[in-house]
């Protein structure tokens, strides 16, 4: 049985998650590029960071979801218009930020996220766009 928990980044800006470091946790960061390699990875929570393409992340984000639809994804991106959250939330997304943002508060998502086993969680969407949260 594992102990500590697996987050996976996918990013082209791997500086910006340096300074990241949550407690018991193992956090791996990849290129976008390497994106259709991780499918298979173990991991229990996918940061996807979409940057100024969130077109592009929300097609991942459905591919990733019908292979691992057990995995929660946060989903992070440079633009917030009201249609680019819908999608992302239609597609899966357990969470939203708007960069830039701060890293504190991806650890208080990432910490909500796996207190319950994500299989029996009813699921309500959070939306970050700056340092307030909004759930719906």
């Amino acid at each position: 049985m594992r102990v500590r928990k697996s987050i996976v980044i996918l990013t082209n800006e791997p500086n910006y998650f340096k300074m990241l470091s949550i407690e018991k946790e193992f956090i791996s960061i990849y290129p976008l590029s390497l994106s259709e390699n991780l499918t298979n990875m173990e991991m229990d929570v996918l940061v996807l960071d979409c940057g100024r393409d969130p077109v592009r992340g929300i097609k991942y984000l459905q591919k990733f979801k019908s292979i691992r639809p057990d995995i929660p994804v946060i989903f992070l991106t440079d633009e917030s218009s009201e249609e680019i959250v819908i999608r992302a939330f239609k597609a899966g997304a357990r969470a939203f930020f708007k960069k830039p943002f701060e890293l504190n508060e991806l650890q208080i998502v990432d910490r909500k996220i796996q207190l319950t086993p994500y299989r029996h969680l009813k699921l309500t969407p959070c939306l970050l766009l700056s340092k307030a949260a909004t759930e719906y």
